[in-house]
């Protein structure tokens, strides 16, 4: 889809919204009680600039992250989030609308942002983007997967395919000598352990298939 982006990312917290993860459970919703005066603050005066109605859609935590979502009226959305380093995109199917948005965002950082040595150089970062030059919450989602889920995931397989390999061995080993069989070596590797590792392979896919769902259950 051809669409278009402004975003910031707020490595220095000057924004007055960045969420700050607390040590108890009281001061994180102390923290979050905060978060929302500030962002309604932040949007009274964007929408003074921008001259379209903002409407606050919900917010969602996923993966240790929270996100804050807006609707901009004729084709708009923001998603905002919190957690330093704060990030905030702005998503537009027309240019223009993109532009007039960049315009209110300045200006409205210009009111908020407190004086700091980088302060001028964070308002004049913000711009008009390509989406592939942004991240989103989506492409994050798929990050987090890709660095803390998969090898999660690789792990536990791994674990569940060795106990099934010694355990198979162990069955297959003392069948062998209830029947009385007489398996082939090869080299330092029985036959029980070749049965084993027969069957351990055809096992694998279900086995990884099975750890994949279960991680995906227990991880945030």
């Amino acid at each position: 889809m051809n669409y278009h982006v402004v975003s910031l990312i707020d490595v220095n917290e000057l924004l007055p919204f960045v969420k700050r993860i607390q040590d108890t459970e009281e001061a994180n919703l102390r923290e979050d009680e905060k978060l929302r005066d500030e962002l309604h603050k932040f949007f009274t005066i964007l929408k003074k600039h921008y001259h379209k109605p903002l409407h606050h859609i919900g917010e969602e935590k996923r993966f240790g992250k929270h996100l804050e979502r807006y609707l901009i009226d004729k084709g708009g959305f923001i998603e905002i989030m919190v957690e330093a380093p704060l990030h905030l995109s702005a998503h537009f199917a027309k240019k223009g609308n993109a532009e007039d948005f960049c315009k209110a965002l300045k200006e409205t950082l210009q009111e908020t942002v407190p004086a700091s040595p980088c302060r001028q150089m964070f308002i004049d970062s913000v711009r008009v983007s390509r989406p592939r030059k942004v991240i989103t919450y989506h492409k994050y989602d798929r990050i987090h997967h890709q660095i803390v889920h998969k090898p999660l995931i690789a792990f536990f397989a791994v674990i569940n395919v060795l106990i099934i390999f010694g355990i198979l061995k162990v069955a297959l080993t003392s069948l062998g000598h209830l029947l009385q069989l007489q398996l082939p070596h090869l080299g330092p590797i029985d036959g029980y352990e070749l049965m084993a590792a027969a069957l351990v392979s055809f096992l694998v896919t279900i086995i990884f298939d099975w750890t994949s769902k279960t991680m995906q259950r227990m991880l945030p």
